[in-house]
């Protein structure tokens, strides 16, 4: 008798008979895998659905949320993890029971980005999207000071080629490379508190804080236009520019050079946009975003990126799902977190507090 191989690998007869309903079983899933609950109600229904060639899909269910059902059915499920480890890790299983819970309610893959964006960041962004399903909608939960504009191109692409559509979201602010990883998306949610930015690419300096590539730039014209004029100034002006290298100064002066390639790259990872939207929207933004722009901090609101063009949906606060959007944003703002790279099934993290331990001060 001729089959029909569903998701899941589970294979059910085509014909008048009743089909077996045989899950895939653990080892076939994974070890971290514990329960398939099959969308069909009955095993009548699924072969309706397949004679009527209707696509039958397993619903495939993370331990992070259920226990393994007690030999004693009187005892209820028992958990997954000691009641310590439970309790140490919760917050991170509250998120991701959030996370989980959107996801279901837009019908989409949903993971979190709080970075400063340079090289780092691609490895970190693949963990969460490594099993992302490539004809499902990403959307990208996006906070960013900025960062490296090669980098932000980079992660772009790489989102979009683990998704049908990606939609970025900023509950609070994506500047600079942030900015340039919004433009690469086919769908932007901006709310009341959301913060877009010039395109201004950021260097780490030795301190570990990040500085603009133009603020570098000025800084050091203004000191040499001093010193010209009252060259007894230069040990200070030397004393206030000890962690700008000559280096330095030329890289900020390269990347600012790229930054109209870097805006154009960007809008043209959008499949759906042709050559001329691109330079429409190329025209629109480049002035405001990096010729006029005198400092990183000038912002975007959800307005002003509209009327550039942009495939923006503003959310009110009263908008049901930006509140779901604030209440997981604000599980990051309450932990203090400086860095997050999460999802449903993977968790990067790290606090301030965990800065320190890690530089074992």
């Amino acid at each position: 008798m001729a089959s029909t191989q569903h998701k899941a690998g589970t294979e059910t007869p085509v014909g008048g008979a009743e089909p077996a309903l045989h899950p895939p079983s653990k080892a076939a899933i994974g070890a971290d895998w514990h329960e398939c609950v099959v969308r069909a109600k009955s095993a009548r229904e699924l072969g309706r659905k397949t004679r009527e060639g209707k696509p039958i899909t397993f619903r495939l269910t993370r331990n992070l949320n259920f226990g393994r059902r007690s030999k004693d059915s009187g005892r209820g499920p028992v958990p997954d993890r000691t009641p310590l480890y439970e309790a140490q890790h919760s917050p991170r299983y509250e998120r991701q029971r959030l996370i989980g819970e959107y996801e279901d309610a837009y019908q989409c893959r949903l993971v979190v980005l709080i970075d400063a964006l340079f090289p780092d960041s691609v490895n970190l962004f693949e963990e969460t999207l490594y099993d992302a399903d490539p004809s499902q909608d990403l959307h990208v939960m996006l906070s960013t000071p900025g960062g490296d504009g090669e980098t932000a191109i980079r992660l772009i692409r790489q989102a979009q080629a683990h998704c049908k559509e990606l939609t970025v979201v900023v509950p609070n602010q994506a500047k600079s490379a942030g900015t340039l990883f919004v433009l690469g998306a086919d769908h932007i949610i901006l709310g009341p508190t959301s913060d877009l930015g010039p395109i201004d690419p950021q260097f780490r300096l030795p301190d570990g804080s990040l500085a603009a590539g133009k603020a570098i730039i000025a800084a050091v014209e203004d000191a040499e236009q001093r010193v010209t004029r009252n060259p007894d100034t230069f040990p200070l002006h030397a004393s206030l520019l000890s962690d700008i290298s000559a280096l330095m100064v030329q890289q900020a002066r390269d990347a600012l050079a790229r930054t109209n390639d870097q805006l154009t790259e960007a809008l043209g990872c959008v499949s759906g946009r042709n050559k001329a939207n691109i330079r429409k929207l190329a025209s629109s933004l480049g002035d405001s975003l990096i010729g006029k722009a005198q400092s990183h901090a000038t912002t975007v609101s959800a307005q002003d990126a509209a009327q550039f063009g942009l495939p923006v949906k503003a959310m009110a606060s009263s908008d049901r799902q930006w509140q779901e959007i604030w209440r997981l944003w604000t599980k990051y703002v309450a932990m203090g977190a400086v860095q997050a790279y999460e999802g449903r099934t993977a968790s990067v993290v790290l606090t301030p507090e965990d800065y320190r331990e890690l530089a074992g001060g």
